[in-house]
Formats: structure tokens, C-alpha cells, sequence
């Protein structure tokens, strides 16, 4: 799994429990834009999923949240040696 979506979990996994409310949009906006700043991506769409999309979300449950990401286009122009 790659480095982006492991953080990527363990901050979702980090959301539980800890904000409710409108309150969690903000908590989840913020937490995107570090994503973007720390792996120097640009999320172009974000979406909830899991059990709160659907409607199932029981007061236990974390906040899902996926998106598509782009990279600089230089990444993509680039060759790297394989370690």
C-alpha cells in the first residue's frame, strides 16, 4: 500500500471519536490540506463514504473519506532507480 493512502488511514482512523457535528467538516478539510502540503499533491475531489454516506452510521462509527489525488507534473515526467 502506498505511503499516501497508509497515512491517509491512520489519520481517519485517528477521527473517531474525537469531533461530531459540523464541526468534523472543517476537522476533515484541514486534515486534507496537510495531505496536499505534506506529499505536494492536489486532492480535486473528495467524497464521504462508508456507513455515515449511506445513512448506518452508529455513534461509534468513523469518519470515511476518499478522494482522487494528482501529482506535480514533473512526478509523472520522471525516472527514478529502484533500491
Amino acid at each position: 500500500m502506498n505511503l499516501l493512502i497508509r497515512n491517509f488511514y491512520k489519520i481517519k482512523n485517528s477521527f473517531k471519536q474525537v469531533y461530531s457535528g459540523d464541526n468534523m467538516n472543517s476537522v476533515i478539510a484541514e486534515e486534507l490540506k496537510k495531505i496536499e502540503k505534506e506529499y505536494n499533491v492536489e486532492i480535486i475531489y473528495a467524497v464521504e463514504s462508508g456507513s455515515r454516506a449511506w445513512g448506518f452510521a452508529s455513534p461509534d462509527s468513523d469518519y470515511d473519506v476518499r478522494f482522487i489525488y494528482k501529482r506535480k507534473k514533473n512526478d509523472y515526467l520522471k525516472l527514478e532507480k529502484n533500491t
